[in-house]
């Protein structure tokens, strides 16, 4: 949608023509501040929440999300977590939902609780410290990453 109009334009055209005089119509201009300044904040918020839409869950790419947002190298390296993938319930708990046979590796089921390997990830963020250079930009990083990542995927940023 189109959000953009001229406020003092509208001004002008709203006035009769036997009452535009400089000074009404910037007096009636100088009311209408706070609403171009309000109006000025709801288009930046609208452009950005457009762009931040453009990335959703079937067309995302970190990695190009990441160099938009923070620019420089960026490296994202997928790890095939095939061999000990993490299970949330353990074999002999009573909310595991036996939808499969036990011996059916769909089966979300693990022989003993916590077998996973819990400093194992789904992906490695290579970063160079140009592009993080303090505590607070991993932060964003971090939470950025979370809300466009797989609920079920596991991550780390790494500084090279």
């Amino acid at each position: 949608m189109k959000y953009d109009f001229n406020i003092p334009k509208s001004v002008k055209m709203m006035i009769p023509a036997f009452m535009r005089g400089l000074k009404q119509v910037d007096w009636l201009i100088s009311l209408t501040h706070p609403v171009v300044f309000v109006h000025g904040l709801f288009t930046d918020f609208i452009n950005a929440t457009d762009k931040r839409l453009k990335w959703n869950g079937q067309s995302i790419s970190l990695k190009y999300l990441l160099q938009d947002k923070f620019g420089g190298d960026i490296e994202v390296v997928n790890q095939n977590q095939t061999a000990r993938p993490f299970y949330v319930y353990g074999a002999g708990d009573t909310r595991n939902p036996a939808v499969f046979n036990p011996g059916n590796p769909k089966n979300p089921i693990a022989i003993d609780v916590n077998e996973f390997d819990p400093e194992a990830v789904d992906f490695i963020i290579n970063v160079t410290s140009a592009v993080v250079p303090d505590e607070p930009t991993k932060d964003e990083m971090i939470a950025l990453v979370k809300e466009y990542k797989l609920h079920s995927k596991r991550f780390k940023i790494t500084l090279v």
